[in-house]
């Protein structure tokens, strides 16, 4: 879950809650409207990949319908603070259902969170048994998907699928974490690309209710994109079901520089 402050600064009274699996729909909906992208792949692998990025987080949905409380602050866990063993579950559940879409949405999921917690750290041993099982799982998908069609069907191709995933995922972070809701929020922009792919670098710069995209990327002269939400009163919560919410909506516009 997105769990953000409202406003984003110290006097916050509010939290804005976004699912996870709204995040995945929002990255989607950006990648689907990206003029011209992965049009050197075949049509199968796009469609594959789009559908990756669609249900990247859909191991979340068991979880957001009944979310978790962090016992520490009696707040809902935000996606960065989930322990090592209910991350690891929800992350699992979100690769075995890119997987049932083909191999190379199961590869390219699996890696991506691999990469996210690759990197050791303090709780680095909770998770070199998940890290281990799934890169065996991810190396099996791949032979699968590069021996049906060895020639378009490229370790290269895949990274890029990877790291067009990680950009879009970062791009609704950002909508959905940073990007200004209120007049008091920090109007901090954007720079996304990924130069070794010929990505970018696209800026998103904030200008009151709309943001500003250059070079525009889009097929359409403008972008709207809606993220469902709740709001609920920042507070000390012992359970999900003593926290108020009420239905909101966070929205942007995306437009030409």
């Amino acid at each position: 879950m997105i769990r953000r402050d409202v406003p984003l600064n110290a006097d916050a009274r509010e939290w804005l809650l976004i699912s996870q699996v709204e995040h995945a729909r929002i990255s989607h909906q950006l990648a689907a409207a990206w003029h011209g992208l992965l049009s050197e792949a075949p049509t199968s692998v796009r469609e594959e990949w789009l559908a990756a990025v669609l249900h990247h987080d859909d191991g979340w949905k068991p979880w957001q319908a009944a979310p978790g409380i962090d016992p520490e602050h009696g707040r809902p866990y935000g996606f960065t603070e989930m322990p090592p063993e209910g991350a690891q579950a929800i992350w699992t559940r979100s690769i075995d259902a890119c997987l049932a879409i083909g191999p190379l949405a199961g590869w390219v999921v699996a890696s991506h969170f691999i990469e996210l917690q690759g990197k050791p750290d303090d709780d680095f041993p909770e998770w070199a048994r998940w890290l281990g099982e799934q890169d065996r799982r991810r190396a099996e998908w791949f032979d699968q998907w590069h021996l049906a069609e060895p020639a378009t069907h490229t370790q290269a191709l895949a990274d890029k699928c990877l790291e067009l995933l990680r950009q879009f995922d970062w791009l609704s972070l950002w909508l959905c974490c940073r990007a200004p809701i209120d007049a008091r929020d920090p109007a901090e922009p954007l720079e996304l690309g990924a130069a070794e792919h010929q990505f970018g670098p696209y800026l998103f710069t904030p200008r009151g209710p709309a943001i500003e995209v250059t070079p525009w990327p889009f097929e359409s002269p403008t972008v709207d994109i809606v993220a469902n939400a709740q709001r609920a009163p920042v507070g000390v919560y012992e359970s999900a079901s003593q926290m108020p919410t009420s239905k909101t909506r966070a929205a942007w516009r995306l437009a030409r520089a």
